[in-house]
């Protein structure tokens, strides 16, 4: 597990933009109400974030050995199989960002990366159904009050 502030996931998506999302069940929605309301979390409270998102899952053919005071780590066929939106929204709300206010979004927003190592076709597509299955319950919860 990892924490990354806002200026990774911005890089991360200005460079390889939705091929990201290649193995997810769903790319992220270019306009939605949900996207925008983690783009004003990160832009107007981004003291806030960490508590109100759940993070990202990715998953990478092997995983590093990574030291303590790493700084960075490089990956190969990292895909993020949930949290699309989360990126997304992110890159959105960073790339609209002053620099003052990125500033304040770096230093003060925190988002989970959960990382694993591929464990092949059927686990990858396992891990991905299950980690995008949450939204059924949460538009239940939402119907339901």
């Amino acid at each position: 597990m990892f924490l990354l502030r806002p200026q990774s996931i911005y890089e991360l998506f200005a460079t390889y933009g939705f091929a990201l999302f290649y193995k997810n069940v769903r790319n992220p929605l270019l306009q939605s109400q949900f996207n925008e309301d983690i783009e004003k979390t990160a832009l107007e409270n981004p003291a806030y974030f960490w508590y109100y998102n759940n993070g990202i899952t990715a998953i990478t053919y092997a995983l590093p050995t990574i030291g303590k005071k790493a700084e960075s780590i490089k990956l190969t066929g990292l895909q993020i199989i949930n949290g699309a939106q989360t990126v997304y929204a992110i890159y959105r709300a960073y790339k609209s960002a002053s620099p003052v206010k990125r500033k304040q979004m770096d230093s003060e927003s925190l988002v989970t990366l959960r990382l694993l190592k591929s464990g092949g076709k059927e686990f990858d597509l396992n891990v991905t159904h299950y980690t995008n299955s949450q939204n059924r319950s949460i538009k239940l919860i939402q119907t339901y009050p």
